[in-house]
């Protein structure tokens, strides 16, 4: 057996379900092809628009959902800001700007548990940005080496939230010290080194 599907025989032999919160058990299929089973997983919210009607759906009102995410053509910025000053100002006139990735065309497809199925494209440069994508789920196993149980935590597949660090300074606050401040978040197209979830379908109530 390589050392490959020693690893993938692990995560997927080895499974036991955790509660977090408001849970509900599903499978989980990654874009590497493995699948974990009845995992136990947070009731997340995805936007989902279907007949130009905008729709908040919790994983509770889903039978699946799929995501497809491939790389688009926009580059997004975001912008960190200062601390206010003096007066408790922020002047648009300090902000940081840069580049923090390009964007992700990304395809959901899903089934209500009523039984309609629909599609849904969009772009993360439009005014949706990550439509609830930034999400990660976290799936506990039993380690098949020490019998303990680990963590381990996955995200959708070719996606990730970024953001700009700006740095900046303040000689009365902090002397020659810069210090960090964060933009808002952006969803991007990101193909990372782990994998990532290409669907979710839950077992029925």
């Amino acid at each position: 057996m390589t050392k490959y599907l020693a690893i993938a025989f692990l995560i997927t032999g080895f499974l036991v379900g955790d509660a977090y919160g408001d849970d509900l058990i599903a499978d989980l299929h990654f874009d590497d092809g493995s699948v974990l089973h009845n995992i136990k997983i947070d009731n997340n919210v995805i936007h989902f628009k279907h007949e130009d009607d905008n729709y908040d759906l919790g994983y509770r009102d889903l039978k699946s959902i799929s995501f497809d995410v491939q790389p688009g053509t926009s580059d997004l910025t975001r912008c960190a800001y200062p601390n206010p000053g003096a007066l408790g100002r922020v002047r648009s006139e300090d902000k940081q700007c840069g580049l923090v990735g390009k964007a992700a065309i990304v395809t959901l497809k899903i089934k209500t548990k009523i039984g309609v199925e629909a599609i849904d494209r969009f772009s993360t440069s439009d005014n949706r940005g990550c439509s609830g994508l930034a999400y990660t789920q976290d799936v506990k196993i039993i380690s098949k080496l020490t019998g303990k149980k680990i963590t381990r935590t996955y995200g959708i597949t070719n996606i990730k939230a970024s953001g700009f660090r700006g740095k900046f300074y303040d000689q009365i606050r902090y002397g020659d010290t810069p210090y960090i401040k964060y933009s808002q978040t952006a969803c991007i197209f990101h193909k990372g080194n782990k994998k990532g979830i290409k669907s979710i379908v839950f077992k029925d109530d």
